[in-house]
């Protein structure tokens, strides 16, 4: 069972606000997800208009569970000379390989509209012959 679905959970969170209602698993993805998309439009006007270029970084790792990971990050100093990093993609790797990785940043850097790329590091690890 989940936690917020159990009685005791339910009796907690009454006596500390009775009028506070939890939401369903549903209505808070689907919120996450709106609120996502009105971010990343921000982010992309907000990079078109106040940075010239873009440093990247990745980060690949495989879990315990055996399953391979990459976040690729961005990087950029504003027109106030204020320097910025976001989480540009999290994925879960099909392959570790250097060409699937390279295929993953190629496919960030379309769907974010960024052509001005001047730097991109990666962790060193042996799949990184991007």
């Amino acid at each position: 069972m989940q936690f917020v679905k159990h009685v005791a959970f339910k009796r907690y969170s009454n006596a500390l606000q009775s009028r506070f209602k939890i939401p369903s698993r549903y209505t808070l993805s689907q919120y996450i997800v709106t609120l996502l998309n009105a971010k990343k439009v921000y982010l992309k006007d907000f990079l078109s208009q106040h940075c010239q270029r873009v440093c990247l970084t990745t980060d690949a790792w495989t879990s315990l569970q055996n399953q391979s990971y990459m976040c690729l990050a961005t990087h950029f100093i504003d027109n106030d000379w204020n320097l910025h990093k976001r989480i540009s993609n999290f994925y879960q790797l099909i392959s570790h390989t250097g060409e699937a990785m390279a295929k993953l940043v190629e496919s960030c850097l379309h769907d974010w509209g960024l052509s001005r790329v001047w730097t991109l590091a990666v962790d060193n690890a042996t799949s990184d012959d991007m």
